[in-house]
């Protein structure tokens, strides 16, 4: 196996007979992957994928990719889950204490005031997508698409009802369930 040039992307692996732990660069393992070097589609493949993980790091996101949470008509079983097609799960999130949810009938609301952590889903979104999205969620003039830490993910896109437009009533629960 060559030496990796400098600033090539590596990977951790452990050996499952002897539990060692290896660090092999991606080229290799892509190669590996493809078959004999010396194919033009080997060398833009290779080519690509060290290139992509160089340039957004080991959890990075690509360029024009975001993270969104959501918590109601948007999630997996909700009415609205189809303008997230192409959009990739990445798990189930939590924001920190100061929320709640408010009841609007058909969907839910995020506000910042109370005291629950809410439960929804994470997708990483294409920034294209997000103009559709804003035009189903009415922001900016119902919701507001701000940035907010949720856990595990860290800073991700959430849509959130200003506090001062919101008169519906609370949901007394950390995560909502369409009725």
């Amino acid at each position: 196996m060559r030496a990796p040039k400098r600033g090539a992307s590596l990977i951790h692996h452990r050996d499952r007979f002897d539990s060692k732990v290896r660090t092999i660069p991606l080229h290799s393992i892509v190669a590996q992957l493809l078959g004999p070097e010396g194919s033009s589609h080997h060398a833009r493949v290779v080519a690509r994928t060290t290139h992509d993980v160089d340039r957004r790091g080991a959890g990075g996101r690509a360029p024009g990719v975001e993270a969104l949470f959501v918590y109601g008509t948007l999630m997996r079983e909700g009415g609205a889950h189809h303008l997230l097609k192409g959009a990739r799960f990445l798990g189930e999130g939590r924001t920190g204490p100061g929320y709640t949810l408010l009841d609007c009938g058909a969907w839910p609301a995020l506000v910042e005031r109370g005291h629950r952590a809410i439960w929804g889903e994470v997708y990483l979104v294409d920034a294209a997508c997000f103009p559709a999205l804003d035009a189903y969620e009415d922001a900016p003039e119902l919701y507001q698409r701000v940035q907010r830490p949720v856990a595990p993910f860290g800073e991700v896109w959430v849509y959130l009802a200003p506090v001062d437009r919101a008169p519906w009533p609370s949901i007394e629960r950390d995560r909502w369930k369409q009725p």
